[in-house]
């Protein structure tokens, strides 16, 4: 085994390990998300806190108090948690805007990542929406505009969830199937650096 290898295995750990304090952010879709992931993450040794608030979006989380939204008490408690890795299950909502939800959600999305910086997390991982039929268009352009930031990003659409029949929400099934791929991932990505 090369010098380079073995230092790159050294520089290199799993996107979450055990010790961790983890915060699952987002959506109705962390919300469904939430009914598997702390069993996995305990299971783990991972501390995991969800943290959601259903029908938001970026917008919402950027600038959380906001057309009669506020999300002051969720950001409190994000901070007060003090995560060393925060995921972010955001994205539904916004792409039905369809393919200018890059436009719209540009400048929310770098104020939601500023603020994410500014809670001293060492990680942020966006978990993208399963596919929406109503909405693949606004889903790829939402990707595109999350990928572009450089934040890890998994892409939920290249796996089989089971759909309620609104075609946004996950099943019990859905969620669980989403829930251990998600961890695996987590488990298996590597992120580098020191």
């Amino acid at each position: 085994m090369s010098y380079l290898m073995l230092l790159m295995m050294f520089l290199c750990a799993p996107m979450v390990q055990p010790g961790d304090r983890v915060v699952l952010m987002g959506d109705s879709q962390a919300e469904g998300l939430s009914t598997v992931m702390p069993r996995l993450a305990a299971a783990d040794d991972v501390a995991l806190l969800p943290v959601f608030v259903t029908g938001s979006s970026v917008r919402q989380w950027a600038e959380p108090v906001t057309q009669g939204w506020d999300l002051t008490a969720q950001w409190k408690t994000i901070r007060a948690f003090k995560p060393t890795v925060i995921l972010v299950s955001l994205g539904s909502n916004d792409s039905y805007s369809g393919a200018q939800v890059r436009d719209i959600d540009r400048p929310y999305l770098a104020g939601l990542l500023s603020m994410l910086e500014e809670t001293g997390v060492r990680r942020v991982v966006w978990i993208g929406p399963p596919k929406l039929k109503r909405a693949e268009t606004g889903l790829e352009s939402f990707a595109d505009l999350v990928k572009s930031t450089g934040v890890r990003y998994y892409d939920s659409r290249t796996i089989d969830i089971d759909m309620e029949p609104d075609q946004l929400h996950t099943t019990g099934k859905g969620r669980k199937v989403w829930g251990r791929w998600l961890w695996e991932k987590l488990q298996k990505d590597r992120a580098c650096g020191i």
